[in-house]
């Protein structure tokens, strides 16, 4: 049988290289603010009023996804119903699934 390769630096002996400990405090840090927006949020979806906003969204998102035989007009309506709740949850913290907007001109009715 043939003998595994090392590398030099396993030969020489040298040890792996070690964080520092401001590397380490940092990387803890990093990792109670992400457990604090888990937490934010968390709290956020308790509340009835984001919860059922976002229900609608999603309702939404549905819509437009079904709305795909019929026609463009009713596309670009349910696009338009959803961008100021959309804008208002974000500005609020929440995130949003992405949805698939209509592409393409708006109807005469929507073009101002």
């Amino acid at each position: 049988m043939s003998k595994k390769k090392t590398s030099a630096a396993a030969e020489k002996g040298s040890k792996r290289p070690r964080r520092s400990f401001e590397e380490r405090m940092a990387a803890l840090k990093s990792q109670m603010a992400l457990l604090e927006r888990r937490k934010a949020t968390a709290e956020m979806k308790k509340d009835p009023a984001l919860s059922q906003s976002l229900n609608i969204v999603r309702s939404l998102d549905k819509a437009l996804n079904a709305a795909n035989e019929t026609g463009h007009e009713v596309r670009h309506a349910i696009a338009a119903a959803r961008k100021p709740l959309c804008e208002y949850l974000e500005s609020q913290g929440v995130k949003l699934p992405k949805a698939r907007m209509p592409r393409g001109r708006k109807p005469k009715a929507f073009a101002g």
